[in-house]
């Protein structure tokens, strides 16, 4: 389990507030923020998916492959991806007096990388808060790293909704709840885990030396450079199209000659 604690003064004076200046009487009026955080839910969901619909309709329109054809493609399912994050739960952030657990994740990709992390959200003191949370938000920042064999990425917080909150919910208009849920969401994306999917990239090509014939050519190593150039989400799979670029040559250092072989360049030095 993993704990992180966030310094934030500003999250419960709005709570606070409310309950001052509100009292009882809240719960009799109509809140006209009610069924807003839903909506905006949808929104961000909906604004990640028509995006990605937009980039693959613009390269059609243009002509252009979905996915360049001399680069390497590798396809990720969301399955795995769910699973890879589940291994990183539960996780537990600290806002203050507020504490989140995050227990539960769903993972889609269609149109877009969606994330969706589930947990609790509960407040102990004088006046208590508990309620449901969910996280939403989508994959973001992919770094191949050639090195370890390792494909990176972070998960990007679009929006956090709190449900059924109870303690608070005759005194609390849904607008606080929202200024609460912006706050926690503004300071928990750097607290989420990274995703680190293995994925086996090659680093260099060795070129063995020419043993036989007049010529002789000294071993040799191609180095490798992969990068990221371009991600597609849909029908359950991340598809990411990887450039390689050759670097510079380099030759090995402690080849032994091989007996037998001419080597034209030191017959003409001699001459």
């Amino acid at each position: 389990m993993q704990t992180t604690r966030i310094a934030s003064r500003s999250v419960w004076a709005g709570l606070a507030f409310a309950v001052l200046v509100g009292g009882t009487g809240a719960c009799a009026r109509e809140d006209p923020y009610e069924g807003a955080d839903a909506y905006r839910e949808q929104q961000v969901v909906l604004e990640r998916e028509v995006q990605g619909l937009r980039d693959i309709i613009s390269r059609l329109d243009a002509g252009d492959a979905l996915l360049p054809a001399s680069d390497i493609i590798v396809a990720v399912d969301d399955t795995f991806v769910q699973e890879l994050l589940s291994a990183e739960l539960p996780l537990e952030i600290a806002v203050e007096s507020f504490r989140i657990s995050l227990t539960g994740v769903k993972v889609a990709f269609a149109g877009a990388p969606l994330v969706e992390l589930r947990g609790h959200v509960v407040r102990e003191g004088v006046v208590a808060v508990e309620g449901d949370v969910r996280v939403i938000g989508a994959l973001s920042e992919l770094v191949i790293y050639t090195e370890s064999s390792m494909l990176r990425a972070s998960v990007a917080v679009d929006h956090i909704a709190i449900d059924r909150v109870s303690g608070l919910d005759a005194f609390v208009s849904g607008s606080t709840l929202d200024e609460v849920a912006r706050t926690i969401r503004l300071q928990m994306a750097s607290r989420l885990p990274t995703l680190k999917i293995p994925i086996a990239v090659q680093q260099s090509v060795s070129v063995p030396g020419l043993t036989e014939g007049p010529v002789t050519i000294s071993p040799a190593r191609l180095p490798l450079n992969a990068s990221i150039s371009r991600t597609l989400a849909g029908r359950g799979r991340l598809w990411v199209a990887l450039h390689v670029e050759v670097g510079v040559v380099e030759k090995q250092q402690g080849a032994a000659p091989v007996r037998g072989v001419v080597d034209l360049s030191r017959k003409r030095k001699a001459r």
